[in-house]
């Protein structure tokens, strides 16, 4: 009997935590549009939305992305000037 009180009491607060989730607001982070989330991670009031905001995005992202590549291409440039002194030394020393 204990075991079973114990069961619909963690039944409850199951449900009650459910309600909960369900009755959190949340705001769209393309529109600003208030919605209920289905997931606690949901962050857009649809997939339309969603679709959209990854696609602006995207454009600052290659920004990003193509300098980082200027700043590899550089470093590589540094490194293997440092490997072809290193090279000539070990040459000059190998003589």
């Amino acid at each position: 009997m204990q075991d079973e009180d114990q069961l619909g009491q963690s039944l409850k607060k199951l449900l009650a935590a459910a309600k909960e989730r369900k009755a959190k607001t949340s705001l769209c982070k393309y529109c600003g549009a208030a919605f209920h989330p289905k997931r606690e991670w949901q962050a857009f009031c649809s997939a339309g939305h969603r679709v959209m905001y990854h696609a602006e995005s995207k454009g600052k992202a290659s920004e990003l992305m193509e300098d980082t590549i200027e700043l590899l291409r550089a470093r590589i440039a540094q490194l293997e000037a440092e490997n072809a002194g290193l090279r000539r030394l070990n040459g000059l020393n190998n003589s």
